[in-house]
């Protein structure tokens, strides 16, 4: 790649807690290594905004491994962004274009209720409390 380092405009959804409303704010970052993985983009911001005196942007991660799941992110209206099988801790900034923005926003799902031991069930809660539980 002839540009070693990306500028990056962010639109990050932000929320005080889960009763505040939350609304998106958006950040620019100057040079992103096209090496760095999206959670160390991540970083970069949160360096950033504390240099700034402002609030980093709290995310979930663990391993940074593509092993646990705890990283995920809806990137561009996509689960873990767009590239396919890849978790977002895994998704390399050579996947986006100089000047782009890119749109950061929590995981989405149903909520879950475990069924058994571990297999997870998608029922409402209304419905998996009339399961017969063995």
């Amino acid at each position: 790649m002839e540009n070693q380092s990306l500028r990056l405009k962010l639109r990050v959804w932000r929320q005080a807690s889960s009763q505040a409303k939350g609304a998106f704010e958006t950040y620019e970052l100057a040079a992103v290594p096209v090496h760095a993985s999206f959670l160390e983009m991540m970083d970069l911001l949160n360096e950033q905004l504390i240099g700034e005196g402002k609030e980093p942007v709290a995310f979930d991660h663990d391993c940074r491994e593509g092993i646990c799941g705890m990283c995920s992110l809806y990137i561009n209206g996509r689960a873990h962004g767009p590239q396919r099988g890849t978790t977002t801790c895994q998704l390399h900034m050579r996947h986006f274009q100089d000047g782009e923005t890119i749109t950061v926003e929590p995981f989405r799902q149903r909520p879950s209720r475990c069924s058994k031991t571990l297999p997870l069930t998608d029922l409402p809660l209304t419905e998996y409390n009339k399961q017969e539980v063995m």
